[in-house]
């Protein structure tokens, strides 16, 4: 009984397919029947168009043209030579202004000028002269000639000397002597015992000549 239990529904039955036609016929009826339904659009703005023309571009400008100018020609005429005229101007005396003096030059308004410093020129060298040294000055008279004295001559020398930076003399000159004997005695104390305090240039020591006068006497005892 069980195999045969669904044999009689497989078969289509003949009033269920009516049915089904005509429930699809209708509604295919229904679709095409139906009104249809119209869209519409409004346009709310509307595109404005403008030509604008278009200038063509101006044509190219030529390139500007050299002119050569003449040269200069000379002056046939002869010309004289220039003199020079020499203008002599008195001289001017200048006024010591200390360390430094500022020269303020003219300008238009407050501050126009600029400021020049000119220094004021060096002072020259001061030259001195040596001096006798005293702590020598008992060493400066000659011994007397023997055969002076004896003679019972007096007389004189003067001497060029040069003195050295030490204040020793390094060279003597003659200029004048009564004799021999008393040149021999001077020069001899002189290159030996002579003291000096050195000239200077400007604080420092340098050689330098002097003039020396040495007088012989003879004393009375």
């Amino acid at each position: 009984m069980d195999a045969n239990r669904y044999g009689d529904d497989r078969h289509l039955k003949p009033g269920s397919l009516a049915v089904a036609l005509a429930l699809n016929g209708g509604v295919l009826a229904a679709v095409l029947l139906a009104p249809s339904e119209t869209v519409t659009r409004t346009i709310e703005h509307v595109l404005q168009t403008t030509n604008i023309e278009i200038v063509p571009p101006p044509p190219p400008l030529d390139p500007p043209k050299l002119v050569r100018k003449a040269a200069p020609q000379p002056d046939p005429r002869p010309t004289s030579p220039a003199r020079i005229v020499r203008t002599e101007m008195p001289p001017t005396e200048l006024t010591p202004a200390g360390p430094s003096e500022v020269v303020v030059g003219r300008g238009a308004g407050a501050g126009g000028g600029t400021g020049v410093v000119i220094d004021p020129p060096a002072p020259p060298p001061v030259f001195v002269d040596p001096v006798i040294d005293r702590r020598f000055r008992g060493a400066f008279q000659p011994d007397y000639p023997a055969a002076e004295r004896r003679e019972g001559r007096e007389g004189s020398v003067v001497l060029r000397v040069l003195i050295g930076t030490d204040g020793r003399v390094i060279r003597a000159e003659r200029i004048s002597a009564t004799s021999d004997a008393f040149y021999t005695a001077t020069l001899r104390t002189a290159l030996a015992r002579w003291r000096f305090r050195p000239g200077t240039r400007g604080g420092v020591a340098i050689e330098r000549w002097r003039t020396m006068t040495v007088t012989f006497r003879i004393e009375e005892a």
